[in-house]
């Protein structure tokens, strides 16, 4: 099936403009994801550690989405989604976790949305509109 079958027209016409950040380890769903995003328009960049995430996300190129594995930030997660929310505030942040109830104030603190890391391209497209829904208060980004 089809990235387009079942997206709206009107969210195509938003996702033309979005660059995406996912930075995970390689696997399988991951290239699915990153597929499936790039079949709706979305210009997507991946990365695999935390490293190269962080040039990503600091040299901005106007990222509207970003996908981090939380195991990628380590101990210092909190801190590190918080550092990446100040650097791009307007930018949707999808956190993927195992165990989001035990992060619960890592959410809170960073506005991200969380999601599983076997969750479909279709959930995970979901949870980016969400996540970029809550930093920009619902507000048309342009």
């Amino acid at each position: 099936m089809s990235a387009l079958a079942g997206v709206s027209e009107e969210v195509r016409m938003k996702l033309a403009s979005w660059r995406v950040l996912i930075a995970t380890p390689p696997r399988e769903s991951r290239m699915r994801a990153e597929q499936y995003l790039e079949d709706l328009g979305v210009v997507v960049e991946v990365s695999a550690d935390i490293v190269s995430a962080l040039q990503h996300v600091e040299a901005g190129k106007n990222l509207r989405g970003m996908i981090f594995e939380r195991a990628l930030l380590g101990e210092e997660g909190p801190a590190l989604l918080r550092a990446i929310r100040k650097l791009r505030p307007r930018a949707g942040l999808v956190v993927l976790t195992d165990a989001p109830e035990k992060i619960a104030g890592e959410a809170q603190a960073s506005l991200a949305v969380f999601e599983t890391p076997d969750a479909t391209p279709e959930m995970l497209l979901q949870a980016l509109l969400r996540a970029e829904e809550m930093a920009t208060g619902g507000r048309l980004v342009t």
